[in-house]
């Protein structure tokens, strides 16, 4: 384990919720979502989403005690949650829904619903 004092950690967050939010966005690795998407266009959509959500798993499975202690500061902290959905889930969520809707004008995928507007996440895009 890396021994790395505070001074040093605040010349490059400016709060712990700055570097939990990084720390998620890493292991989210949303600087490649396009590209993924992109890559699963040369595929059937069921293939790509059976192998990408094979793939995401094993990251949360691989991390899953970083997403343990992170998850528990998230239910306590309000700012913390708001901050991961603007800057996380929003951004990937939006790559995904291009990427949809792509597949759709091509023919690859039938239109159900809006994947961010409908989805399984509380709040203000429950579409309620």
């Amino acid at each position: 384990m890396a021994v790395v004092s505070e001074g040093t950690i605040s010349n490059y967050f400016e709060d712990k919720d700055a570097l939990l939010v990084a720390i998620l966005d890493g292991l989210n690795e949303t600087e490649r979502r396009a590209e993924d998407f992109e890559e699963g266009m040369a595929t059937d959509f069921r293939g790509f989403l059976r192998e990408y959500l094979i793939l995401r798993m094993s990251l949360i499975w691989e991390n899953r005690e970083v997403f343990r202690v992170v998850r528990s500061e998230m239910l306590v902290n309000a700012e913390l949650r708001e901050r991961y959905l603007r800057q996380v889930v929003e951004p990937t969520m939006g790559i995904a829904e291009e990427n949809f809707r792509s597949r759709m004008k091509q023919g690859g995928c039938a239109r159900r619903t809006s994947l961010w507007r409908h989805g399984p996440w509380p709040g203000p895009y429950s579409g309620s």
